[in-house]
């Protein structure tokens, strides 16, 4: 189910979207499609390419932890192989919603709150 389109006085749609609709920032995808299982897979895809263009070694990783659903896989490894794909997914949901830059803001200040809790701790 898409959102419609706000319409022009000859009720024609048109390609500006209506007031608080959120926009996304990938190309050809809209909010309703969030909705739509199918243009989830879509979605799923366009991720799933990232990951791969990024660092293929993940990606086949990760593909094999899909295929079997961790089956034979021990607790510390899926752990750490979901631990590894975290950011690409906050980086990718990020650009989805247009919210990069607060993200790389939060990862910066996590980072400088973590920083000086190790050097008093080393201080100390």
């Amino acid at each position: 189910m898409r959102a419609e389109r706000p319409k022009t006085d000859a009720g024609q749609a048109t390609d500006t979207p209506a007031p608080n609709t959120l926009i996304l920032a990938l190309p050809g995808f809209e909010y309703a499609d969030l909705y739509d299982p199918a243009r989830l897979a879509e979605l799923l895809d366009r991720f799933a390419r990232s990951v791969k263009a990024h660092d293929p070694e993940l990606f086949a990783e990760f593909e094999r932890y899909r295929a079997c659903q961790g089956q034979g896989m021990s607790s510390p490894q899926i752990s750490d192989l979901l631990v590894r794909m975290a950011p690409l997914v906050g980086a990718f949901i990020a650009h989805l919603f247009n919210i990069t830059s607060v993200r790389e803001h939060q990862i910066a200040r996590i980072r400088d709150e973590m920083e000086t809790v190790f050097v008093y701790r080393n201080e100390v």
